[in-house]
């Protein structure tokens, strides 16, 4: 079967970036926001992590913890300016910016699934020169600037929570008139097991031996890799791609 009618969904924050950088939340609130702003960050962050890492949060945890972020976000007056200035940096995964355009190339849609923020994800990839390369990002919302450049709200109908990255998926699927069984996703977390929509059309990319026996029962694959090399390679595969 030929690539045509097939799609892939990559999650972001693990999978497109490199471990070392946490997340793209992290990297703005350690790189723009104020000293009260990331002190109220980071007590979300100990609290919820944990239990985002290990699977295990509730819908109500994952709700409270995306709604307290993006608010502290709007208090400290965050404007895409300072986004794209705590992001410029920050590099893609070795090889995910070669996977991406093998894929655009080969007319096939691409879309970024993240508990995180639609901003962050564009201003990462416009960075890393590949945003052509991805058809839609979903990903929580902040409602646009007003003339001071700050944002002043979010749409809760946009948020993207581990339990739903499915349903995300699918939508995507659907958009792209691409059967939700030729989905093919890319996650690198327990927060990843429902990205895609077919077990065996999912892969999972670890650290370490340790995390990949974690994701093995919800991944069709798991490869360990610090590179993108062994995605691109699965993609190909599956897709059949020269």
């Amino acid at each position: 079967m030929d690539a045509y009618g097939k799609a892939v969904v990559f999650d972001c924050d693990g999978t497109l970036t490199t471990k070392e950088i946490r997340s793209l939340m992290y990297c703005v609130d350690s790189g723009t926001l104020s000293e009260q702003a990331r002190e109220r960050g980071m007590a979300m962050r100990r609290r919820y992590l944990p239990l985002a890492q290990a699977g295990t949060m509730t819908a109500a945890e994952e709700a409270d913890w995306l709604r307290g972020t993006l608010q502290l976000y709007i208090d400290d007056g965050l404007t895409m300016d300072r986004i794209r200035a705590s992001l410029a940096g920050v590099p893609l995964r070795p090889g995910a910016a070669e996977c991406l355009r093998l894929l655009h190339a080969h007319g096939i849609p691409v879309a970024v699934v993240s508990y995180g923020v639609r901003a962050f994800v564009e201003a990462f990839l416009e960075a890393n020169g590949i945003g052509r390369c991805v058809n839609d990002i979903y990903s929580a919302v902040l409602e646009p600037a007003g003339p001071d450049g700050r944002f002043s709200s979010y749409r809760p109908d946009s948020f993207v929570f581990p339990s739903n990255k499915g349903l995300w998926s699918r939508r995507f699927a659907w958009a792209q008139r691409v059967p939700k069984e030729n989905l093919f996703a890319v996650g690198d977390s327990l927060g990843d097991r429902r990205l895609g929509f077919r077990k065996e059309r999912r892969l999972g990319i670890a650290k370490d031996a340790a995390e990949a026996a974690l994701l093995a029962p919800h991944m069709g694959r798991v490869v360990i890799s610090d590179s993108f090399e062994p995605v691109t390679a699965w993609l190909k595969e599956e897709l059949h791609l020269a």
